[in-house]
């Protein structure tokens, strides 16, 4: 936006010969007054941004006169232009403030540079009175009280929130003031005056709170802050002081913490009551919880129970009829060939298959009846103290010339201890199902491994073979009661004994571990720590 001018000047000549010189250096000029009254009235209306001023003027007022009210109530800068250079005249005019003063003759540069600057420089006083007048209305009218002070503690400004804080009327006879002259803060806990508390103050800000006596000798807790105030780089510490009535706050604060204490009391007393109450009613508790395990476990066991009582009399029904069938079919062909001569080969088949079936009866029966002892005496074992080489070197070569005489029976161990406390007859029971299952699964002359590592609070014993394998979709269930793998259906069995396995394992408090390939091997791993 261009600088608008308005020129007062009382010749019409010098004015017309301003006009063009303006406007040759790109100036709007927005007027022409011949006297100080006349450009008043025009500053008024047309608000330019510098008025032109000559001092001699004809009329009631003259260029300085006009020039002062002019600043006073339009607040536009002025640039007087005159002949007139007697002191007198200079001082007057300076008073006034204006932008700049030429005598005649004078030269368009500078009168531009004069315009320029003084425009500049007016409008940038006024953005800062703007925001002064901002800050002033702010600082007033928010509820904190607000003071400034310079490096030596004396105010220099004061907000009406912290004149009715410190019970004073205006601020008037506070300016100037030494702070301490007007402040008397306390220290809330012992009540000493805090009379230097500025002293203490570093970069940062100090919060705290305090107990003021007013002019009113009215006693007001608040909270009060100090910091610094820096000006300029090379300017002295200033300090700015707010104060906040906390007094309410305080207030409540107390009764809070009345209550609190009383509710606190009640709580106690209310505490050890329900204490009281809890210990009765957690007995009752334990107990019925007690009760309820032990209900639900009898449920549990009865339904185990009950369902291995349904699956026994399932597999009996079908398992007994086939041996059953066989004994009496060869009982009867026996007895056929008995009548007839040389029959003797066909009576030894159908005995022996009659010895066979016998065999598999007594085998289902004594495993059937094997689980149903584990399961009834869970908490029956017999442990003793076992001379540890002698028990598992003697039990390998029983393997060697019985169950594992057609198989290579390798046995490996590391450092056994002299003697080890377990039920030798679970132990043993594991033992004979791992290496007769070993041997069951496997061709004649593949090598079966016993390997027994011993540690301190417990001892590993593995058996491998290199037999049929497990299929992997069958091993989740290769523990469940009668349950057979796919691939063994040729081979009689039970479908008990790895459930007795796993039974007798439980029971010592150990684990059993399987990895199987099948068509390469079985390997079975028992973990089982040393009895107490």
């Amino acid at each position: 936006m261009g600088i608008r001018i308005l020129i007062v000047e009382d010749d019409i000549t010098s004015a017309k010969l301003l006009m063009i010189g303006l406007r040759r250096l790109n100036y709007e000029v927005s007027g022409h007054a011949k006297t100080g009254a006349e450009a008043i009235k025009l500053a008024s209306s047309t608000q330019p941004d510098v008025v032109i001023m000559d001092i001699n003027l004809p009329g009631e007022y003259d260029g300085i006169r006009a020039a002062e009210i002019i600043k006073q109530e339009i607040d536009v800068p002025v640039l007087f232009l005159s002949a007139n250079i007697e002191d007198n005249t200079v001082k007057r005019a300076l008073e006034t403030d204006p932008i700049g003063y030429i005598s005649k003759p004078y030269t368009w540069e500078s009168i531009r540079v004069i315009i320029e600057a003084g425009v500049y420089r007016h409008r940038a006083e006024a953005k800062i009175k703007e925001k002064e007048e901002f800050l002033s209305v702010l600082l007033s009218s928010i509820g904190d009280g607000v003071i400034a002070t310079d490096s030596l503690y004396n105010i220099t400004f004061i907000n009406s929130s912290a004149l009715k804080i410190l019970g004073l009327e205006d601020n008037q006879h506070v300016i100037g003031v030494p702070l301490e002259e007007i402040i008397r803060l306390y220290d809330e806990v012992t009540g000493i005056q805090l009379q230097f508390f500025l002293h203490d103050v570093g970069e940062g800000a100090i919060l705290k709170d305090a107990i003021l006596k007013n002019r009113r000798s009215e006693i007001i807790n608040v909270e009060y802050s100090v910091s610094r105030l820096k000006t300029g780089k090379k300017a002295e510490n200033q300090f700015l002081i707010t104060l906040q009535d906390i007094t309410f706050r305080k207030q409540a604060e107390q009764a809070l913490k009345n209550y609190s204490e009383k509710l606190e009391q009640q709580v106690l007393e209310r505490t050890a009551e329900l204490m009281q109450q809890n210990l009765l009613l957690e007995k009752e508790i334990a107990q019925r919880k007690k009760f309820e395990e032990e209900l639900k476990k009898s449920l549990e066991r009865e339904k185990e129970i009950n369902e291995f009582r349904t699956q026994i009399i399932t597999t009996i029904s079908h398992e007994f009829r086939t041996p059953l069938t066989t004994i009496q079919s060869s009982a009867e062909l026996i007895s056929r060939f008995l009548e007839q001569e040389n029959n003797i080969e066909k009576i030894k088949k159908h005995l022996r298959q009659i010895l066979t079936s016998s065999r598999n009866l007594n085998e289902l029966l004594s495993d059937i009846l094997t689980i149903e002892k584990l399961d009834r005496s869970k908490d029956d074992l017999h442990v003793e103290n076992v001379l540890t080489q002698e028990y598992f070197y003697e039990l390998v070569e029983q393997y060697r010339v019985g169950v594992g005489r057609n198989h290579i029976i390798e046995f490996q161990h590391n450092a056994m201890p002299m003697e080890i406390k377990t039920d030798t007859r679970l132990l043993t029971q594991i033992l004979n199902n791992l290496v007769s299952n070993a041997c069951k699964y496997s061709n004649e002359g593949t090598l079966v491994l016993i390997v027994a590592y011993f540690d301190t609070d417990f001892f590993k014993i593995s058996v491998s073979d290199q037999g049929k394998g497990i299929p992997e979709k069958d091993l989740p269930k290769i523990f469940e009661s009668f349950y057979r793998a796919g691939n063994v259906e040729n081979i009689s069995g039970t479908g008990l004994g790895l459930a007795i396995l796993k039974r007798s394992v439980e029971r010592l408090g150990g684990q059993i571990n399987v990895v199987s390939e099948e068509c390469k091997g079985t390997v079975f791993t028992v973990t089982l720590p040393y009895a107490s």
